[in-house]
C-alpha cells in the first residue's frame, strides 16, 4: 500500500487485498487514518522514520508490516507499507521445530549407538608387563595421535580403544567402531565415507553419511585394519593426511576432526614386505603402538580374571562360584589360544552346567585334557593305559583322586581298579 504526503491512499496491490481483506475501491482516495484508525503509516510519513515488523491481525490471519517513508530530494512525499503473511511462516516454523526435534532424536540415537562402554578400571591385570601397557595407554589417551593396538584375537584390544577414548578430551564425542573384516570390500568405502543420492544401484535415495562423518569430534576405531583392501588403504591414507574426504559419488570436500585408533592381530610388517599392506599407511597408523600380551604370558593375571568372571555369573539364586583346586590347576596349565575371550566363555560354560558352587574338573570340556604340554609320551603302551596314567597324574592317586579319575574316564571305580591292576599301574 502507498499513501501520499497527506496520508491519502493512492495504491494497493492484489496481494495486500488478499492478505488484509481491504478492497482497492474501498480505500483508494481515502485518508488512511480515517479509513483505518490503527494504521501506523501516517506516523511514518509525518516523522520520516521507518517502522519494522509491526505485528497485525485480521480475523485468523496474522501478518507483519514494515513501513517506510518515500523521500525525494530530502523531502517526504509519501509512505509505503509492505505486509507479509506470518500465518504460513508460523506453520512452517512449527514444521521446522518438529523436524529439528526428529533430527535431534536421530542424532541422540546415533550417539547412543556410538558410545565407548569401557574405562581403564574395566581392564583387569596385575602383571608388571600388563601394568606397563596400561600406563602407556593412559598417557596416550591425553594426546590426539593415532594409536595402533596389536595383539592376538581375544586379548582385549577393543577394551583398550574404548578406555583410551573415554579418558580423552574427546570423551563427550562419538566412539565409532568399524570392523574392517566384517564389512564386504565393495561396501566398505561407502560405509566409511558415505555416499550421495543415486551414487550406485541400491543406494539410499537421500544419500548416507559415512562412519567417518558420524565420528566427527570423536574417535573412530578401525578394528581388524589388516583385513582392509589395498585400494581402500590408499583412500584411508589420504583422509588421515588431510582429515578431508569426498562421499562416494560426490564432489564436495567434507572436513572432519576425528582421532583414529586401529587394531589388528595380523603381522603388518610381513604384509608390508609382501605389499598387501601399504607401508605409508602403516607408519601413519603406527604413530604410537600398544602390544597386548597373550593370556599365556600373563599367568599372574589368571586368578583375578577367573574370579571376576565367576563373580559376574553368580547371583542371589545360585550364590558365588569357586573352582576346585584341580580345576584351577588345569585352567592355569592350558595355553588359551583364544585368550581372555576363551577364558570368559569357558567360565560361563562351567557356571552354566555345574550343579555345585565348587566347580569340579569333571565339568571341563574335553579339549582341556588333550595334548597336555606336561605329558610324558609312552610309545610302548596303548591309548587306554596312557589315559589311565594321565588321569592319575591329573587327579592324584588318593581314593578321592581315583574317584574323580573314574568319573572323568566315565567308568566305575571298580573298573578303574581292575584296569590299573591289569596294566600294572600303581
Amino acid at each position: 500500500m502507498i499513501a501520499d504526503e497527506r496520508g491519502i491512499v493512492r495504491f494497493i496491490n492484489p496481494a495486500y487485498t488478499k492478505l488484509t481483506g481491504v478492497e482497492a475501491e474501498d480505500i483508494i482516495g481515502q485518508e488512511l487514518s480515517a479509513a483505518r484508525p490503527s494504521a501506523r503509516l501516517p506516523e511514518v510519513i509525518k516523522s520520516g522514520k521507518p517502522l519494522y515488523n509491526v505485528h497485525r491481525k485480521v480475523g485468523d490471519v496474522e501478518y507483519i508490516a514494515s513501513m517506510h517513508p518515500i523521500i525525494v530530494q530530502e523531502k517526504v512525499i509519501g509512505g509505503v507499507t509492505i505486509a507479509s503473511d506470518i500465518t504460513e511462516m508460523q506453520n512452517l516454523n512449527k514444521k521446522l521445530i518438529n523436524y529439528r526435534n526428529k533430527v535431534k532424536g536421530l542424532i541422540n540415537r546415533v550417539k547412543e549407538q556410538n558410545v565407548a562402554r569401557y574405562d581403564f578400571c574395566d581392564i583387569l591385570g596385575i602383571s608388571p608387563e600388563f601394568q606397563k601397557i596400561m600406563r602407556m595407554a593412559q598417557k596416550l589417551s591425553q594426546s590426539n595421535i593415532s594409536v595402533l593396538i596389536r595383539g592376538e584375537s581375544g586379548t582385549g584390544k577393543e577394551l583398550f580403544a574404548h578406555a583410551i577414548h573415554n579418558a580423552s578430551k574427546r570423551a563427550q564425542g562419538p566412539f565409532v567402531v568399524v570392523n574392517c573384516a566384517a564389512i564386504p570390500v565393495n561396501l566398505l568405502e561407502s560405509e566409511l565415507f558415505g555416499y550421495e543420492a543415486g551414487a550406485f544401484t541400491g543406494a539410499n535415495k537421500q544419500g548416507k553419511s559415512g562412519l567417518v562423518e558420524i565420528a566427527d569430534e570423536g574417535t573412530i576405531f578401525l578394528d581388524e585394519i589388516g583385513d582392509m583392501n589395498v585400494d581402500l588403504q590408499a583412500k584411508l591414507l589420504r583422509f588421515l593426511q588431510s582429515m578431508q574426504f569426498q562421499r562416494v559419488g560426490g564432489t564436495e570436500t567434507v572436513d572432519v576432526n576425528v582421532r583414529v585408533i586401529a587394531a589388528t592381530n595380523r603381522d603388518l610388517e610381513s604384509m608390508v614386505e609382501k605389499e598387501t599392506f601399504r607401508e605409508d599407511l602403516y607408519y601413519r597408523l603406527n604413530a604410537a603402538q600398544l602390544k597386548i600380551p597373550p593370556l599365556r604370558e600373563r599367568k599372574e593375571d589368571m586368578e583375578i580374571l577367573i574370579n571376576y568372571f565367576l563373580a559376574k555369573n553368580g547371583n542371589k539364586d545360585c550364590g558365588h562360584y569357586t573352582l576346585a583346586e584341580d580345576t584351577k590347576r588345569i585352567l592355569f596349565r592350558y595355553p588359551w589360544p583364544g585368550n581372555i575371550r576363551e577364558l570368559e566363555n569357558t567360565v560361563n560354560f562351567l557356571t552354566s552346567i555345574s550343579n555345585e558352587n565348587v566347580i569340579a574338573s569333571s565339568n571341563l570340556p574335553e579339549k582341556f585334557f588333550r595334548d597336555r604340554p606336561d605329558r610324558h609320551p609312552r610309545e610302548d603302551v596303548n591309548k587306554e593305559k596312557q589315559a589311565l596314567i594321565d588321569a592319575l597324574e591329573l587327579f592324584g592317586k588318593s581314593v578321592k583322586g581315583k574317584k574323580e579319575a573314574a568319573k572323568h574316564l566315565k567308568i566305575s571305580l571298580a573298573t578303574l581298579y581292575n584296569r590299573l591292576k591289569y596294566y600294572g599301574i600303581k
